[in-house]
């Protein structure tokens, strides 16, 4: 049940990846696209970091909830574990990234 629930958390952090490369390729330039990435985002998102820093606790969770499926006897609950820990980091880390 845990290993599905981290799935989803991730789809929030994704969600918001996509619509940046999808705001990228729409406009040249930062600023324009920016501004087109902020009116896509709901009011609460549309701070300095707060498209940065929203995502981080879902990437958190979905990483604290399949750490414990990584020792399931199973194989494939242990290999969708791993990518779902694996890409909750990368994800982390882009969005931390994207705040320097």
């Amino acid at each position: 049940m845990f290993i599905i629930s981290g799935a989803l958390l991730l789809s929030v952090p994704i969600y918001l990846l996509v619509l940046w490369f999808y705001a990228c390729s729409q406009i040249n330039g930062y600023p324009d696209t920016q501004i087109l990435y902020d009116s896509y985002l709901p009011k609460f998102l549309e701070g300095r970091y707060a498209s940065s820093l929203f995502p981080l606790p879902f990437c958190a969770i979905a990483i604290i909830t399949n750490i414990g499926s990584l020792e399931c006897k199973e194989n494939w609950i242990k290999w969708f574990s791993r990518i779902v820990v694996i890409l909750g980091g990368l994800l982390t880390f882009a969005n931390l990234w994207s705040m320097m």
